[in-house]
């Protein structure tokens, strides 16, 4: 960011969950924060236990701070979007939203942001007699 520090995401292979790093000036890591622990959406925990979550990560830094990570659920086959809101204390107050569309989709996802807001372009495919995809661009 202007600031220097330097922002990751990144899925964990052993927690199967998206997480956040910050790095401050490039150079001192801070704790890691869990942003998506696979388990549910919005309080709501999935019904067929956890998701493996975090694929094809993107991240974006607004220019009021706000962390935005958008991110493949691989079980369901849905784009997550992910916006850090920076607390007073440190840290982000994470929100999670599932971004509907057809197909199974999410893979390779990279964020748009432009003065009418942030779009996320990414790759969905359907199967059976003849599997299609392509990339789609969805408004989160």
């Amino acid at each position: 960011d202007n600031n220097g520090d330097w922002h990751i995401s990144y899925a964990d292979g052993n927690s199967e969950g998206l997480k956040y790093l910050l790095v401050k000036e490039g150079t001192t890591p801070q704790t890691p924060e869990v942003i998506d622990d696979g388990r549910g959406v919005g309080g709501t925990p999935f019904a067929d236990g956890q998701h493996i979550v975090g694929d094809d990560s993107h991240i974006v830094v607004t220019a009021s701070g706000q962390i935005q990570v958008s991110y493949q659920d691989a079980t369901a086959g849905t784009l997550r979007w992910a916006v850090g809101t920076p607390q007073s204390g440190g840290g982000y107050s994470w929100e999670v939203r599932v971004v509907e569309q057809e197909g199974f989709a999410g893979a390779f996802s990279r964020q748009i942001v432009t003065a009418d807001g942030t779009r996320i372009a990414n790759f969905w495919r359907k199967g059976g007699a003849s599997v299609v995809g392509d990339v789609n661009v969805v408004q989160p």
